[in-house]
């Protein structure tokens, strides 16, 4: 048979695990809302980085797109001085070889009259 003294033993119990149960919902939520808070600033700096990181990404490619053009600028101008090269280099042969048969000429006749003396 059930006692009134073990009636009040089981529903002290139970008060006391009502508390108990009470006190872990109270703290989970505390702990809960910190690590929401710590979560929410950690997402925050991570956002206000990826901002940062791209506008220096944009930054460098701006100034990347500046020194590339102006390198093909370059090469675009020693290749226009270079262009016309071959041609003159052409012509300076056909001079060469039009001094060397002349002089081997010359040689030639400067040998007959050495001879010829």
């Amino acid at each position: 048979m059930i006692t009134e003294e073990f009636m009040q033993q089981v529903l002290n119990k139970l008060t006391s695990l009502e508390q108990e149960i009470s006190d872990v919902k109270s703290t989970l939520g505390q702990e809960i809302s910190d690590v929401k808070s710590t979560l929410g600033q950690e997402i925050s700096d991570v956002k206000s980085a990826l901002n940062d990181t791209r506008e220096r990404v944009i930054l460098m490619e701006n100034e990347q797109g500046r020194y590339l053009r102006a390198l093909g600028d370059g090469y675009t101008l020693m290749y226009d001085k270079l262009e016309p090269l071959p041609s003159a280099v052409e012509t300076l042969q056909e001079d060469v070889s039009v001094i060397k048969a002349v002089v081997t000429s010359h040689s030639a006749d400067i040998n007959t009259l050495k001879l010829a003396k």
